[in-house]
This record gives C-alpha cells, structure tokens and sequence, in this order.
C-alpha cells in the first residue's frame, strides 16, 4: 500500500485563469479530482495527501487528508510527507490530471524495489539548441509525476535540506548514499500524462474528458417453472422451480450484460441472439457476456463498476455472492471489487412476492480508455 501527496498549492500563473488551474472545473469536477479517481482505482492507494493553499478548507472525500502547504515545494512535499504513514509515498503534481492507474501501480512497484522512482518519457522529437544545433534527444528524458520515494528515508532529506528542488528525484539524486541506491529508477510513462500548463492544454484535457463515462441499466426478468434448480451468474443454485427460458436462463449474466450493451449503444441481446434459433438453445449465457465483453475492447470502453440487485422472493443468495460476483469478474476481466450485488424480496406482490418468477436489475458505468500511447 502507498499514501500520495497530490500538491495542489500554487498559482498557475501561466494559463491566465483568475485562480489556481487545479481549481478549474471540467464536468463540474475540479481538475484534481480526476487524478484523485485514477489512484483511488489502483486499490493500492491508502491515503491521499491534498496539499492546498486554503481554497480546500470545506472539501471532503474518502481517503482525503488536507494540509497546508508551504512557501516552496519541498516544504509543501514535507508538510505531506508529515502525515503519511505508508511506508511508500508517491509525490504527484494536482495539474497532472490524467495520470494512468497502470502507470501509478508500476511507479508503486519499482519504489518498493529500487527506494525512489519516477515516471518519465522519453523524448521523440529533434532537440536544437539554438546557439549550437542538435542535440542527442538519447540523453534526455521529461520528467514527470508520480515520484516514489521510501518514507523514513525521504523525510529526514527533506528536513535537512536548505535548497528548493524542482522535484523529488534530484533530492535524491544528490543524497543517493542515503537511499543506499546508485540511482533512480525511471518507469517509462505508457500513456499521455499531461500536465496543465497552459489555457490550451485545459481544452486538450476537456475534449479528452468528454463523454468519456457512459451509464447503461437494465432489467430481465423470467418466469419459474416446476424443475430442479437454476443459474445463476454462472453459479447453480438448487431449488424446487426452475427458470423458464431459451437459453440457460441465467437472469443475472443477461442483466449485466444488457447494462453494458445498453450504456455503448448497442442493440439488445435478443437482436443478437435470437431465441428462434436452435443454436441458442440451452447456450450457457457466458457466451453472451463473452460478446459485450469483446465490443466493449472494440469500442475502447473499460468497466469502473456494476451494481446489479436481485429480487428473488423464496431463496436465499448471500452464500453464493462470493462465488457469483467471482464469476462475473473471470468472465468480463475484470476486478471483483468494482462489482457490487444486492438482494430483496417482493414483499408477496407480484411475479416476485409470489414465487413465480425472478427479477433481476443492473447498472454499469462504463470510461472511455485513454488510447494515446507513447510513440
């Protein structure tokens, strides 16, 4: 686990906005938050530092801790430093908004192995100097955010130190005996990490956020027949009725998968499936997770998480949950954590209430994935 310090103090004078650029709203978000969400997603990240200049007093969110920041950076690093407790501490720049969470995880890692690293990107255009040519572009690299560093040993640096560094790795870089390293480890950056600098970078960042979150729901429900059990996301659950359908009948896997051809605009599974075909006969409904799964890829779209309550009025579910939300995970590729499952019966009204049927609802959030690759 890591705590980041995401400094924020600041004036951003170069975007010429009356306020501090991380300040700026995109979507009704603050500019900060959207590195917020990449880190809280690594599921690695403990506590996240906002180092503010008091614009922040009244903010609040989960994993938040606020503090004041200083008069330069490094005193800000170290009014962070102060309160993080993990023994890694990745340092980010607010203004880098659209910091990869793969990226994060990799600076995490190689911090863990190596004591201090930082994400980079090597240079790909011509370098001139303009009173001697060019230059060999090999020998250089843009250093970016997040920059790991080992706790213990980087607070007494920066409690010692008398000089503003224009980032943690020189720090380092000049007190490398102290880390017990030879050098800094450099995590190639994968993706595009910009940094707001300017007021044309603030347009990039909205058109990069535009309509990136979509939201898809649906509902299915199924009749019961006198049988010997169903499935359930993929999980079979032993009961007197059965479930009447053309497939397997597996209502959860065509709830989700409904939510999340729903949220990318496609056509629904019966126009895709159709329950006039022999082929689909008794088909295990995987196949049709299996198919939004790959036009999600297709489309560019990843899964943040599924919310998914089943109302099923006689059975009770909660010691299949682990094993059902295990399946949905293996099956679309994804992380359990951001899957959520929920129940409640029908009071004794309805299809539900009555035993003679199940009901099943799901929602996804669906975020565009960031496709600007290093050249």
């Amino acid at each position: 686990m890591f705590d980041v310090i995401l400094l924020l103090a600041g004036k951003g004078e170069r975007t010429n906005l009356p306020y501090n650029k991380v300040y700026h709203k995109i979507r009704g978000r603050f500019l900060f938050e959207y590195a917020i969400d990449s880190f809280k997603k690594t599921a690695l990240c403990n506590n996240i530092i906002l180092v503010h200049d008091g614009y922040l007093d009244d903010y609040v969110s989960d994993k938040v801790i606020k503090v004041r920041g200083g008069l330069s950076r490094m005193q800000s690093v170290l009014e962070g430093m102060r309160v993080a407790v993990a023994d890694i501490v990745l340092i980010h720049d607010g203004a880098r908004c659209l910091v990869d969470e793969e990226d994060i995880k990799r600076v995490y890692y190689s911090t863990q192995k190596y004591k201090c690293a930082y994400l980079g990107k090597k240079i790909y255009d011509t370098i001139r100097n303009t009173k001697t040519g060019v230059i060999d572009k090999n020998d250089y690299i843009l250093t970016q955010t997040p920059q790991g560093v080992d706790r213990k040993r980087y607070i007494k640096l920066l409690e010692s130190t008398l000089k503003d560094y224009p980032d943690d790795v020189s720090l380092v870089e000049d007190n490398l005996c102290v880390f017990g390293i030879t050098k800094v480890e450099l995590v190639e950056t994968s993706k595009l990490n910009l940094k707001v600098t300017v007021k044309e970078d603030l347009e990039v960042v909205e058109k990069m956020l535009e309509s990136i979150d979509k939201v898809g729901n649906s509902i299915d429900v199924h009749q019961f027949k006198n049988g010997c059990g169903f499935v359930l996301a993929g999980v079979n659950i032993p009961y007197d009725k059965a479930i009447i359908a053309h497939s397997d009948g597996d209502v959860v896997y065509h709830a989700v998968a409904e939510s999340i051809i729903g949220a990318l605009g496609e056509k629904d599974l019966g126009s895709n499936f159709s329950d006039t075909l022999d082929e689909y006969k008794n088909v295990d409904s995987k196949v049709f997770m299996i198919f939004v799964k790959n036009i999600l890829s297709e489309k560019g779209y990843t899964i943040i998480n599924i919310d998914i309550l089943v109302m099923l009025e006689k059975v009770l579910l909660s010691k299949y949950r682990s094993e059902m939300i295990r399946n949905i995970g293996l099956v679309l590729e994804i992380d359990e954590t951001i899957i959520n499952m929920k129940y409640t019966k029908g009071e004794s009204l309805g299809i539900v209430g009555e035993d003679k049927g199940i009901v099943v609802y799901a929602t996804c959030l669906l975020r565009r994935k960031r496709v600007y690759e290093k050249n």
